[in-house]
């Protein structure tokens, strides 16, 4: 199967490959390395759902994501056989510390020159990490100070909640280095 890629379409079975990576590092445990071997393919597209505003909508409807699949790429011939993995799977992604975890999902998407220089073979091009920090969990009074104390950035804020104690929030997560000494 060719990939087909028109600008501005949106993510499909056609222009999209999506892998999903899930790990932690549960707190007391050693630290660990996370491969390029821990990305699993998802062959019916993103599996995060987008969040909507509406309440109202319809239970019975398909969740809407953030892929527009109308078929499984496993249905493609090319993949039958051979289904999509890392070409290098001992490639480290990320080393965890107790108490971490990553959970993403990441999209190869088919580009030209022509609609960024990112796909140009010759082209000056660069990234910097825009990290976003989310606290999935209120981490509360001594965890919410220990964990403000360990971060060399200052990311962390402590709101004072009165009679109920505090609570740690994030603050300015554009400036975190993924530091480890967390």
């Amino acid at each position: 199967m060719k990939f087909l890629l028109i600008e501005n379409d949106q993510p499909n079975e056609k222009n999209t490959i999506v892998f999903k990576l899930h790990v932690q590092c549960k707190r007391g445990s050693p630290r660990i390395t996370v491969k390029s071997d821990a990305l699993k393919w998802l062959p019916n597209g993103s599996e995060l759902v987008k969040e909507t505003r509406n309440a109202t909508s319809d239970s019975s409807s398909k969740p809407e994501t953030y892929t527009y699949f109308c078929c499984s790429q496993e249905t493609i011939p090319e993949f039958v056989k051979n289904p999509i993995i890392p070409k290098y799977p001992d490639i480290i992604i990320a080393k965890l510390g107790p108490g971490q975890e990553i959970e993403l999902e990441a999209y190869a998407v088919k580009g030209i020159r022509k609609t960024h220089a990112k796909w140009s073979p010759v082209a000056t091009a660069w990234y910097r990490m825009l990290p976003e920090v989310v606290l999935l969990e209120d981490i509360e009074d001594d965890l919410a100070e220990e964990l403000k104390s360990k971060c060399p950035v200052n990311l962390f804020d402590i709101e004072d909640l009165g009679k109920v104690g505090s609570v740690l929030c994030d603050s300015a997560d554009r400036f975190c280095f993924i530091c480890f000494s967390m």
